[in-house]
Parts: structure tokens; C-alpha cells; sequence
């Protein structure tokens, strides 16, 4: 082999060397997507009571948040820690005893732990945004409404997903890693009381098309979703 055949082979090897080095150090710094993935789906229990189907006017339901910040992925085993994080709830009542449905409620609220908004929507819808208590010990709210009016209600509490895009939200849990940030972030506010019998034979009730087009039970279920009897 000549001087110049051997150096030309040196500088070649000399290369390779150099490239697998950078892919090395490249591996080493890559982002390695946690176990949450993409879409973060997010459970939060809420309990209401009495847990019933009727009601009469003047009644009181008491709806009550108390987690830990060890916080459950919907449908896994997992949690994940969630410090100093906004759950954007929004509470919401309307009545559904027509073919339309009406926002405008007539009801008392009571609220003795967290904070209870008002929020006026279009079309005459109200929203209640709700603001939980965090200390050490995790997440808490308790507030209670008091019904004024007869009808068929259906009662929820729930988080638009659009709440967590990048321009309204940020939070190291809205990242895979680095600056890789999830495509979803979903809240489901999972209630004890919500029931298939009453979905099925209050909630169905109403002639409110649209509500029964977007609402099947696992939609209701992941917005808290009650549906009671106010006479």
C-alpha cells in the first residue's frame, strides 16, 4: 500500500470515527418522550349529594373536590404529579325539559371552600368557572347550589381542551420533554353520582337534538355529568 493509499484509508476511517461520535452525543441529548405521550387525559373525582334523581324546589346539592396532587390518566393505572397547575373547571346547569335548552337558571350558590365565577356565554349561556384550594395536602373545592326552579337539569362540570393550547397555557406537565409539547390535554371531572339509569331515563328525555347528538354516555361521564328531576 502507497504512503497516499494508506492516508487516504486514515482520513476515511479518521471520518467514520468522527461521525459516529456526533451520533453518539446526538442520541445522548435526545428527547425521550415520557410515558404519558401526546394526548395527556387527566381524571378528576368530584362527588355531589344527595346522590339522587328528584328533587324538589328550594333543595340543596353539594358538589365536593378533594384529590391528592398524584393525579389519575384516564383509563390506565397511572398518576402523574401536577403541582400549581390550573384544572380550568367550568360549572354548568341548564335546563333540558324542551326542545331547547336554557342557561338561565334561577339558583343560589354557596361557596364555603375554593371560588365559584360567573361567566356570561353567548346566547344567554352562563358558565360558572371554579377555582380550587391547592395545599400541601392536594386540590379542594365545596360549594353548593341551591335549585329554584322546576324541570329537567343536566348539571356538569368540565374543561375545554383548548384552555391548555400553547397560547393560553403553560406548564412543565404540557410537555413530553424539552420543548416538545403535547398535542392534547384533556380534564375529565369523573362524578361518583353520574349514573347510566339516569342518563339513560332522565337525560334522554329531552328533545334538545343537539345534546343528543354529541352526548353518548362516555361524554357525559367524562363532564361529571348528572341529569335530575326539579318539581
Amino acid at each position: 500500500m502507497t504512503i497516499i493509499n494508506y492516508l487516504v484509508v486514515m482520513d476515511t476511517r479518521y471520518i467514520m470515527y468522527l461521525l459516529l461520535i456526533t451520533q453518539f452525543f446526538q442520541s445522548c441529548d435526545e428527547c425521550k418522550p415520557d410515558k404519558y405521550g401526546e394526548i395527556l387525559e387527566l381524571v378528576v373525582p368530584i362527588t355531589t349529594s344527595p346522590s339522587k334523581d328528584t328533587f324538589a324546589i328550594g333543595d340543596t346539592i353539594s358538589f365536593k373536590a378533594n384529590f391528592t396532587k398524584e393525579i389519575q390518566i384516564y383509563n390506565t393505572n397511572n398518576t402523574i404529579r401536577l403541582d400549581s397547575f390550573d384544572f380550568f373547571g367550568l360549572f354548568g346547569i341548564s335546563e333540558i325539559s324542551d326542545s331547547f335548552e336554557r342557561f338561565n337558571i334561577n339558583i343560589d350558590t354557596i361557596v364555603t371552600v375554593g371560588q365559584l365565577g360567573y361567566l356570561p356565554l353567548y346566547d344567554n349561556a352562563v358558565a360558572y368557572p371554579v377555582t380550587f384550594l391547592e395545599n400541601d395536602s392536594g386540590y379542594h373545592l365545596e360549594f353548593k347550589i341551591v335549585l329554584n326552579s322546576s324541570g329537567i337539569f343536566w348539571i356538569r362540570i368540565s374543561a375545554a381542551s383548548f384552555f391548555y393550547d400553547k397560547s393560553n397555557y403553560d406548564h412543565p406537565a404540557l410537555y413530553v420533554c424539552d420543548n416538545n409539547r403535547r398535542d392534547r390535554i384533556d380534564v375529565y371531572y369523573e362524578n361518583a353520582s353520574t349514573s347510566f339509569n339516569a342518563y339513560n331515563n332522565i337525560f334522554l328525555k329531552t328533545k334538545v337534538d343537539y345534546l343528543l347528538q354529541v352526548l353518548d354516555y362516555e361524554n357525559f361521564q367524562k363532564g361529571g355529568g348528572i341529569s335530575i328531576f326539579v318539581q
